[in-house]
């Protein structure tokens, strides 16, 4: 019995170092989530320059939100079948896209509340295209904080707002830019780690 049972664990064991890891199917699934993400910066840029935005729902959030569970799914599947080496870079790169996922919301819902586009919009709506056009897996997002500061500084020296609704809105917007400043700061901080 305790031969059979040796011979079936050393089989399994062997098995396991050889299993096929999921490392290609967990990369496509980085991929589309990158893309996804990237799509709902577009998506954002767009409604802070038009309120009547026609694809302004939470649809691309609900395929974020699904791409991000299968990804962490299968990380974790893919670290759990290892024996030797237990390497959990495909866990935390799925985190840290969660967290942003997360700013990204708020930003998204912030964006949604806007009534009227005050002369600072141009500017943050710009910059979200920027990080779109930006947004892969190698950016540290060391240049973005440097362009985001930039930008930080220049809205400082804006003139105040006249009226209520303007004041509201650019109150919004300013939100906007410490999430921003947050999103940027997740993946710097992940970068810089890994």
């Amino acid at each position: 019995e305790v031969l059979i049972f040796v011979i079936g664990a050393g089989v399994g064991i062997l098995m396991n170092l050889h299993l096929h890891h999921k490392e290609e199917y967990i990369d496509n699934l980085k991929n589309q989530t990158d893309k996804q993400i990237v799509k709902v910066l577009q998506v954002i840029a767009h409604r802070i320059q038009d309120k009547e935005a026609p694809d302004y729902n939470t649809d691309c959030f609900k395929e974020l939100e699904h791409l991000l569970r299968e990804a962490k799914n299968a990380a974790e599947e893919n670290y759990n079948n290892r024996l030797r080496k237990k390497d959990n870079r495909d866990m935390e790169y799925i985190a840290m896209r969660q967290r942003q996922y997360n700013v990204l919301y708020d930003m998204y819902k912030t964006a949604q509340m806007l009534e009227t586009k005050p002369h600072t919009a141009n500017t943050i709506s710009d910059f979200f295209e920027k990080m779109a056009g930006e947004f892969h897996r190698e950016n540290d997002g060391v240049a973005l904080m440097e362009a985001f500061k930039e930008m930080d500084a220049y809205m400082k020296k804006q003139p105040l707002p006249t009226v209520r609704q303007e004041f509201e809105d650019r109150a919004r917007l300013f939100i906007m830019m410490r999430h921003i400043e947050e999103f940027i700061t997740i993946k710097k901080e992940f970068s810089s780690i890994n």
